[in-house]
Order: C-alpha cells, then sequence, then structure tokens
C-alpha cells in the first residue's frame, strides 16, 4: 500500500499531460499509472494539472542591498512563499570569495541562517577577482557541493567585480566539466554610473551593455570549450546575436536563463508613478526587446526568478536616488503561474 495517491489529474511526464494516477511514498513518486492502487491517503486530482515541483535556480534570500537595506525575507519566509506558488526547491548564492577560504567561510555562514527553509535548498558558489588561482577555487566549489560559480561583470563600486581576467580563467578552468561559470553579464564600461535617477534606469543600463557583454562571454567559451551560464537574460537581440554568431556552441556550452519580470513587464513602467517598484538590475526593456524575448523562449534553457524582494517602503524612501535604492523584487511565488502560460 502507498502512503498516498494523486487520482485522475493530467499528469506531466514526458513534455506532455496524460490522465493518470501518482502513487507516492514518503517524499518519493513511487509509481505513476493509470490504474487504481490503494493508498493510505488519497486527492482527487480530476480537471487539475499534476507537476513535479518546481526549482527556481536563481534566489537571493537575505541579501544586503544598496543602502545597507536587508532583503525582507528569510529561509522561512522565503520557502512559505515558494511553497505557495509550487516551487519545491530554490538555489540561493553564497557570498563573493576572492579565496578558498572565504568560499568555506560563506558556505559556513550560509548553513546556519538555512536552518529555518520548510523547503529543498542549494547553494551556487560566488566569486570576484580572484587571490587564489581559478583552478583552487574550482575544485573548492566543487569539493563543498557547490559546482556553479556566479561571477558578476559589473558592480566595482559594490566590490564583487570581476575583471575580465578572472572571467575568462573562470571559463577556461570549466571546461574540465565539473563546474558551471554562472555570470551577470553587463559591460560595466558602458553603464551610466553617474545618473543616479532611477527613472533613467534602462537609459542608464542600455541593451548594450548586456550583448556586448555576453558576446565577449560567448567568444570565450569557444575558445575554451567551457561551460558558461548567463542569467537575467532581458534582450531579445541578445539570444538573435547568439543565434547568428554563437549557434554552434548555444545551448551546449553557453545556456541561457531569463525571469518572468522580462516577459511581463516592459520599460514604460519607469514613467508611472510606482516605478520604483520596478528598479531592478539588469532592467526592464523596451516592448520590442520584450516580444523578441518571447519569440526566442526555446532559446532559453532556464527560467528563473531573480528573487531579492525589498518592502515597498525602502524602496520608496530612496526617493527615485540609485545611491540609496535597494534593487530587486520578489519573484518565487509567481515563477509556475506567470510563466506555465
Amino acid at each position: 500500500m502507498f502512503d498516498h495517491r494523486i487520482l485522475g489529474g493530467q499528469v506531466y511526464q514526458e513534455g506532455e499531460f496524460t490522465k493518470t494516477n501518482v502513487y507516492i511514498n514518503g517524499e518519493k513518486i513511487a509509481l505513476i499509472s493509470p490504474e487504481e492502487l490503494p493508498a493510505k491517503q488519497s486527492t482527487d486530482a480530476n480537471g487539475l494539472l499534476v507537476a513535479p515541483g518546481m526549482i527556481d535556480s536563481h534566489v537571493h534570500i537575505s541579501l544586503t542591498g544598496t543602502g545597507g537595506n536587508l532583503s525582507c525575507d528569510d529561509y522561512r519566509s522565503g520557502s512559505i512563499a515558494a511553497a505557495y506558488g509550487g516551487v519545491t526547491t530554490f538555489i540561493d548564492f553564497l557570498g563573493e570569495a576572492s579565496t578558498v577560504k572565504e568560499m568555506q567561510d560563506f558556505a559556513r555562514a550560509k548553513s546556519e541562517i538555512a536552518q529555518e527553509a520548510l523547503i529543498d535548498y542549494a547553494w551556487h558558489a560566488s566569486a570576484k577577482d580572484l587571490k587564489d588561482s581559478a583552478a583552487d577555487m574550482a575544485d573548492q566549489a566543487v569539493a563543498q557541493g557547490t559546482p556553479s560559480i556566479k561571477l558578476y561583470t559589473t558592480y566595482k563600486p559594490s566590490g564583487i567585480y570581476s575583471s575580465p581576467e578572472t572571467v575568462e580563467a573562470m571559463i577556461k578552468r570549466s571546461a574540465q566539466g565539473d563546474v558551471r561559470i554562472i555570470i551577470h553579464a553587463e559591460d560595466d564600461e558602458l553603464i551610466n554610473h553617474e545618473n543616479k535617477d532611477a527613472r533613467s534606469l534602462p537609459l542608464n543600463r542600455p541593451p548594450e551593455c548586456e550583448i556586448e557583454e555576453v558576446r565577449k562571454i560567448a567568444e570565450w567559451t569557444r575558445q575554451h570549450q567551457g561551460n558558461s551560464y548567463i542569467v537575467h537574460v532581458n534582450c531579445g537581440e541578445t539570444i538573435e546575436m547568439l543565434k547568428r554568431e554563437y549557434g554552434d556552441i548555444l545551448q551546449k556550452n553557453i545556456y541561457l536563463e531569463s525571469a518572468p519580470q522580462y516577459f511581463v513587464f516592459d520599460e514604460s513602467v519607469y514613467d508611472s508613478d510606482d516605478f520604483y517598484r520596478y528598479t531592478i538590475t539588469p532592467p526592464l526593456r523596451s516592448l520590442e526587446q520584450r516580444e523578441s524575448l518571447r519569440e526566442n523562449w526555446r532559446e532559453i534553457s532556464v527560467f528563473a526568478t531573480d528573487h531579492c524582494p525589498f518592502t515597498l517602503e525602502a524602496k520608496k524612501s530612496a526617493q527615485g536616488n540609485l545611491a540609496l535604492m535597494p534593487m530587486g523584487m520578489g519573484g518565487m511565488e509567481y515563477l509556475f503561474p506567470l510563466m506555465h502560460s
């Protein structure tokens, strides 16, 4: 006898929904079968879709943002929101390390606050300009069970920037196949850091910031046969460039992630009275870029949220000043409802 059964739902398997039953023992799916078998508990799913729990592979929990603002959820409240949206696993990020010891210390610190989680979780490692070698950093990430390392090609003032030399060295190391390099790709030299008006986010960080940085990353990835993963792709033009110039490595050596906000909103929200709600980096794009992104959705391997919520009070009190504005928005609860259709 099984612990639980879900009867008569449209069950997602092998790329399609079919009417069948799901049988569960403990926390594991034990059997999917159209046959009706006995179980201790039963759920009638007739007329409902039955899908596996979602994995949100890009979240920031308890992150300190601009102006010293702490994001407004922790492992407990964040996992509750996730569960309500059908997300049963999320992947957070360790702090940005330049040495093996720092990476170890960040993992220990994160393990202390993660005990309150009510769903499954994992971590990506993160790095910045390296003091230890790329090989040693990658080896440590693999050894501690975080075989994906995030780099930022922007945010120089905050001290988490990775230079072109660091990025290329990490991509070169990834060719061994045991580690993946995750990259927040914006060309820092093309960003207008002087304009602090939050309404100008799309002008300060134009599409070229992403397109040109992704082009460099793709070139290094091809040259070294590396394993790269570009997060929160927000410009359809970026994907068009990759298809045209790097189609031989797209979804083979270089993978793309995007987020619901770039499919739902566009930059016109920065003209609204509550523009501060949408202060994120990279920013929302033009309607044309959004439509191109939608048209190219099949080139995107992963949809994740970049979940990083701050209170409306914290955002509003920044008064549109990017020097004080905590950047980010919540999203875990809405990943599946927004992207399913």
